[in-house]
C-alpha cells in the first residue's frame, strides 16, 4: 500500500511538473531573496576572517555594495530549428506597435512595442503623471487592461483623474460629486473600455520584485491580466536587493534597466517617467537633461521630453528624442486641459496662432537694447598696480 501511495504520489508531482504553478513568480521572488540574504552573510563572513588575519577587506566592501541582479533567460531564434519560420511569423504578428489616441504623437513615433520601456522626461509642474494618466485612458478606450503603480499619488487621486479623462469632467467636479452621481458617470463608460488597477506603493519603495509579486497576485486571484503597465515614476522607485553605496545616478539606472527587464519578461510596454534636471526646468529639453541618471536613457527605447514655452503655459511641446527602432519624427504640440487631465491637439488655427505668439515674444526679446558695457576702473587697466 505504501508503494501504491509513492507511486501516486510521483506520478502526481510528474504532472504538476508539466505546467508551472500559478506561483511560480512568488516562489522565484523569494528564492531570489534568499540568495540575496545568504550572500550577503557570506560576505560578511569572509570579510571577518580577512580582517582577522590583516587581509583587505575593500573587495567584500565592494561587493556588498554591488545589487544582485538576475537576468532572466530571453529565448532567441535558431535558424536550423524546425519551427523557426513559424515562430518568427508568431513574433511578428504579436510585436504591433501600440498606438496612441493622439494622431501627432503616432506620427512621432507610432505608438510603443511590447516587451519595451517608454519614459516621459519634463520639468518640475509640466505634467509627468497627467501625460501618464493620459496615456493609460488612451489604452483603457482601446479595450486593453492598464496596471498602474503609483508612487507619488494616492490611488483614488489617480482613480479620479483617468475617470475625468474617460468622461470629460473636470477633477474638482468629479471630487465633490456624491456616490450616485460618479456611478452615473462611471456606468457611461465602464462597458466601453479595458480594465484598471490602480495599485499604490509609498515613495521610495517600490521596486520590480514588489511589482512582479503584485502582478502575479492579480493575476492568480482575480485573473487579471495587464495589457500595458504605468510606474509613476522611476525617480519614486528603488532597485530590487541590497542597494547599499549606490549612488543616485546607478540606483535610478537599475530602475530603469529592471522595469525593461519586467516588459520584455511580461511581452508588454512598460512606461514610466522621470524628471528633467536643472538645467531642464526651463526651455526645451534634450536626452542630457534627464534628472539623476543618463543611464535611464540608455535602457529606455521610447523617450518623450516635455517643455513649455515660456508666457504659454496651457501649451506643452513634445519631442521624441529617442526611439530604439527607426528615430525620431519631428515634434509636437499639445494643449494641456489640467482639469480633465487630457492632452488635446491644437487645430491648425490654434497652433499658428501659438506660433505667432512664440515668434513675436522672440522678436521682442532681441530688439531689446543690449546691456551696457561694463565700466573699466583704472585699476583694471594693465599696468595701473605698477
Amino acid at each position: 500500500e505504501a508503494i501504491q501511495d509513492a507511486r501516486e504520489l510521483a506520478a502526481d508531482l510528474y504532472e504538476l511538473a508539466k505546467e508551472p504553478p500559478p506561483n511560480a513568480s512568488w516562489l522565484a521572488d523569494r528564492t531570489v531573496e534568499f540568495i540575496d540574504r545568504e550572500r550577503q552573510r557570506y560576505l560578511m563572513e569572509q570579510m571577518a576572517f580577512a580582517r582577522d588575519e590583516g587581509g583587505d577587506i575593500m573587495p567584500f566592501l565592494k561587493e556588498l555594495s554591488t545589487p544582485l541582479v538576475i537576468e532572466e533567460e530571453i529565448e532567441g531564434f535558431d535558424s536550423t530549428a524546425p519551427d523557426f519560420v513559424s515562430r518568427l511569423a508568431k513574433f511578428n504578428r504579436n510585436n504591433i506597435l501600440i498606438p496612441f489616441e493622439d494622431e501627432d504623437l503616432n506620427k512621432m513615433c507610432g505608438g510603443i512595442r511590447p516587451g519595451t520601456l517608454g519614459v516621459i522626461c519634463t520639468g518640475t509642474n509640466v505634467g509627468k503623471s497627467l501625460t501618464l494618466q493620459h496615456f493609460t485612458a488612451g489604452y483603457l478606450r482601446q479595450g486593453r487592461n492598464v496596471l498602474y503603480f503609483s508612487g507619488e499619488l494616492k490611488a483614488g487621486s489617480v482613480a479620479n483623474r483617468i475617470l475625468a479623462n474617460l468622461t470629460g469632467t473636470s477633477v474638482d467636479d468629479i471630487k465633490k460629486m456624491p456616490q450616485g452621481e460618479i456611478a452615473s458617470i462611471w456606468s457611461g463608460v465602464a462597458g466601453k473600455i479595458g480594465r484598471m488597477v490602480i495599485h499604490e506603493y509609498g515613495t521610495g519603495t517600490g521596486n520590480v520584485m514588489m511589482f512582479r509579486s503584485y502582478i502575479e497576485q492579480l493575476q492568480t486571484r482575480n485573473g487579471f491580466k495587464p495589457d500595458v503597465i504605468v510606474v509613476d515614476h522611476i525617480q519614486n522607485c528603488k532597485p530590487t536587493g541590497n542597494a547599499t553605496g549606490l549612488n543616485l545616478y546607478q540606483s535610478y539606472g537599475l530602475v530603469a534597466k529592471e522595469l525593461r527587464q519586467l516588459a520584455q519578461e511580461l511581452d508588454i510596454p512598460v512606461w514610466s517617467a522621470a524628471q528633467a534636471n536643472r538645467q531642464g526646468q526651463n526651455g526645451r529639453l534634450d536626452l542630457t537633461n534627464i534628472g539623476d541618471s543618463l543611464q535611464i536613457v540608455q535602457d529606455a527605447d521610447t523617450v518623450l521630453m516635455m517643455w513649455r514655452d515660456e508666457g504659454l503655459p496651457d501649451y506643452v511641446r513634445v519631442s521624441v528624442p529617442k526611439r530604439r527602432e527607426a528615430g525620431s519624427r519631428g515634434e509636437g504640440m499639445f494643449v494641456m486641459d489640467t482639469a480633465r487631465m487630457k492632452l488635446i491637439e491644437p487645430d491648425a488655427g490654434a497652433r499658428m496662432a501659438v506660433q505667432d505668439a512664440h515668434q513675436k515674444k522672440q522678436s521682442e526679446k532681441s530688439k531689446k537694447p543690449a546691456k551696457k558695457a561694463a565700466v573699466l576702473f583704472d585699476i583694471d587697466t594693465p599696468g595701473a598696480l605698477q
